[in-house]
């Protein structure tokens, strides 16, 4: 019976899984088409213009990035090189310095099934063309990014803003620093 229950539950995530959402897919030729996308779990997407027409699929290197529509909220995608590899990143925060993330989990083993341990954003910024991977903390090493705003400096060593609020002072920096 259990494992009638657990085959069962893990059908229905994946037929769950399966829909397409709302969105717009920017293509490396600066064209821009607008339907109906799902990200593809190893990379590229699914389109159809609309629910009764044929799948295209796009692979990663035909793709500048890629917008979707949850629950009316739009969230955007674009493909950044870090370190040689071109990677599907969310933007977060778009300004002099651009902040970017993935979400990671890291699997554990547990009776022989593989459970989620940790998971969290791992963050990336982007200063003159150049993408770097800061983690999940704003880092002592990646102050010079920030050398020429001194007052956001002594605000994160003083720990007015904590290393972890990585998205607070990209926007600070953006909104206040030259």
């Amino acid at each position: 019976m259990k494992k009638t229950l657990t085959l069962f539950a893990i059908l229905s995530f994946l037929f769950v899984n399966a829909q397409s959402d709302e969105g717009t897919i920017y293509l490396k030729d600066s064209t821009e088409i607008k339907g109906l996308i799902k990200i593809k779990t190893f990379g590229g997407v699914k389109y159809k213009a609309n629910e009764s027409s044929d799948i295209i699929e796009y692979e990663n290197s035909q793709l500048n990035g890629y917008d979707i529509k949850e629950n009316g909220i739009i969230t955007k995608y674009r493909f950044k090189e870090v370190q040689g590899v071109s990677r599907s990143m969310k933007i977060e925060k778009l300004g002099k310095i651009n902040l970017y993330s993935i979400f990671v989990s890291n699997s554990g083993s547990a009776m022989g099934i593989g459970l989620p341990t940790s998971s969290g954003n791992v963050y990336f910024l982007e200063k003159n063309n150049v993408v770097i991977r800061t983690g999940a903390k704003f880092k002592y090493g990646k102050l010079y990014l920030i050398e020429d705003c001194p007052i956001l400096i002594d605000k994160i060593k003083t720990k007015e803003f904590k290393k972890r609020e990585v998205i607070e002072i990209i926007e600070y920096y953006n909104k206040k620093c030259i």
